[in-house]
């Protein structure tokens, strides 16, 4: 894997090639072409098989309709420039979306995507996530802060390093686990099999799926359809975040350090 370059089809596919069942099932259900409840038995054809369809699928998702039928390979996404694209719906900053490599552009989306979600969240919800998230309490007056405004919370959890290099990972899982409790969804056992916070939940059963459930019930307006162009958005952005999440559980593995690689770099 070379996360420091900006990614084409090329690294996606070779990507797609090396991951098991589970992790396609969950880029699937990011996608919607797999639902929540599905497992892999319900999956059919090879890793091969599953690359194509994901790749078709990713291209389906952010392109309109002359967009699509126009591209002549399928499984070559543009990768980049399909982060890119979902980044600008979701109002990432241009300077960081047209100048930074594929992992930094994934990730500076990840944590606008956890900002929208907080401003979208009651007080009383903003509370439970940041007792959650503070377990060494490093952030004072929690309560004011969940009462405040979304600056001043990022604020906050950036001065407690918890949206810094790894440990932002950390803090969305703890999001994910306490959206999806919030609407009834209980997260399955495997999902927390062999870990206490990252690899089990962001590439399990539901992972970034669960997100993509969560925002459609009010979390941001950009992640909604976008309309008479017929490109996706929301499930487009979910995508993104699992593969980015994938990457990252992987390169954590092999004992790389991720915070030097989601940094943001001078030009």
């Amino acid at each position: 894997m070379k996360p420091g370059l900006n990614w084409t089809g090329k690294e996606l596919n070779e990507l797609l090639l090396k991951l098991p069942p589970e992790a396609h099932l969950s880029i699937r259900q990011a996608l919607d072409i797999s639902k929540p409840r599905d497992t892999i038995k319900n999956l059919v054809g090879d890793a091969q098989a599953q690359a194509l369809q994901i790749c078709d699928e990713l291209q389906w998702a952010s392109n309109n309709y002359a967009g699509y039928y126009l591209v002549a390979d399928k499984k070559n996404v543009p990768y980049h420039e399909t982060v890119q694209w979902a980044a600008r719906k979701a109002d990432v900053d241009e300077s960081i979306v047209g100048t930074q490599v594929t992992i930094v552009v994934e990730h500076e989306l990840q944590k606008k995507l956890f900002a929208d979600i907080w401003g979208a969240l009651k007080p009383v919800q903003r509370l439970e996530l940041l007792t959650k998230i503070d377990t060494g309490d490093k952030i004072a007056d929690k309560i004011a802060i969940a009462a405040g405004s979304t600056a001043a919370a990022m604020s906050a959890l950036v001065g407690a390093e918890y949206l810094a290099g790894f440990a932002f990972y950390t803090t969305m899982s703890s999001t994910i686990c306490m959206l999806a409790g919030s609407v009834g969804v209980t997260l399955p056992f495997a999902a927390y099999a062999g870990t206490s916070t990252l690899v089990g939940i962001l590439t399990g059963p539901i992972g970034w799926a669960c997100i993509a459930g969560m925002v459609t019930i009010g979390a941001a307006a950009w992640l909604a359809h976008a309309g008479p162009s017929r490109t996706d958005p929301k499930h487009t952005v979910a995508a993104v975040c699992q593969i980015h999440a994938l990457k990252v559980a992987i390169l954590t593995a092999s004992g790389v350090n991720i915070d030097d690689l989601v940094k943001i770099k001078d030009e």
